[in-house]
């Protein structure tokens, strides 16, 4: 064949076609086709497996807490690991050991513990205070000589010794001497009937309370109490005391009423003297 390279080496047998040729040349078969892949052989070792992900570990954390309050000699047996843990800062979110970490939550239930008995000295101070006040406020009820002028006393007192800007009461009924005081003035049945059904004094929000009129400046009141007045236990209320603020927070619905009922009780004790035995007048409306 022309153009054919005169020193190529002659195409082996299996080149183009796989087959091996027999090595001996003796009239064998024509040759064996190899495999594309060899088998390996069976004392080959075996490949490793490409690594996955790690599997993740699940600590049952209430067991964990019981073991370490029932094993409270662990840390002893495993001093080393105290200096080993570190925890996060709540506060700065840097890493601390667990001494550091104890030490800074000593000092928080300190420091709550301090706030709480700072709390607690100033409730007592202000209890004082008030049992003061009280003391006082009795004072001036047995040195008043003439019933007629234990209305005023009472109310004077209120706003003069308990700092209370808005003050009203209603009576009923009163002995002559004070029928023309404003305490006289006729109230309707739904105020009796309120006053009646008061067995601890009311706290809260103005709101629509009728009783609220009875004040001097009603339309600055934001807050009141109402407390009725009345013989020892008996049921039925002879009046009924308003008390009252501009500031929405000084009467709360919610708020401890024993001083108030304290108050009601002495001045109720007061005033039994210009409350008239006998009929009760008709209520107004």
């Amino acid at each position: 064949m022309s153009g054919a390279n005169p020193h190529a080496k002659p195409l082996s047998p299996c080149s183009a076609s796989g087959v091996t040729p027999d090595p001996k040349g003796k009239g064998g078969p024509a040759g064996r086709i190899e495999p594309a892949l060899a088998t390996p052989p069976a004392d080959a070792a075996p490949e490793t497996p490409a690594p996955g992900p790690a599997t993740e570990t699940v600590v049952d954390e209430s067991a964990l807490v019981e073991f370490l309050l029932a094993e409270p000699a662990f840390f002893d047996r495993h001093a080393d690991l105290l200096a080993r843990l570190r925890l996060p800062d709540a506060a700065g979110g840097r890493v601390v050991s667990l001494h550091q970490r104890q030490l800074e939550v000593l000092r928080d239930r300190e420091r709550e513990l301090e706030r709480q008995l700072n709390a607690l000295v100033t409730l007592g101070r202000e209890n004082d205070a008030i049992a003061a006040r009280l003391q006082g406020f009795t004072r001036e009820l047995l040195l008043t000589r003439q019933a007629a002028d234990m209305p005023a006393t009472v109310l004077g007192c209120l706003q003069s010794r308990f700092q209370v800007p808005l003050v009203a009461m209603r009576l009923w009924p009163v002995i002559e001497p004070c029928q023309q005081q404003a305490v006289a003035i006729p109230v309707d049945e739904a105020s009796r009937e309120l006053a009646d059904g008061l067995l601890t004094p009311f706290c809260g929000l103005r709101r629509d309370h009728p009783q609220a009129a009875w004040l001097d400046d009603a339309d600055s009141a934001r807050s009141l109490a109402l407390l009725a007045l009345r013989r020892g236990a008996d049921s039925k209320a002879f009046g009924l005391l308003v008390l009252a603020s501009p500031d929405p927070d000084r009467f709360q619905a919610g708020m401890g009423t024993d001083f108030l009922e304290r108050i009601a009780e002495t001045a109720s004790a007061a005033l039994t003297r210009v409350i008239r035995d006998g009929d009760d007048p008709a209520p107004t409306g």
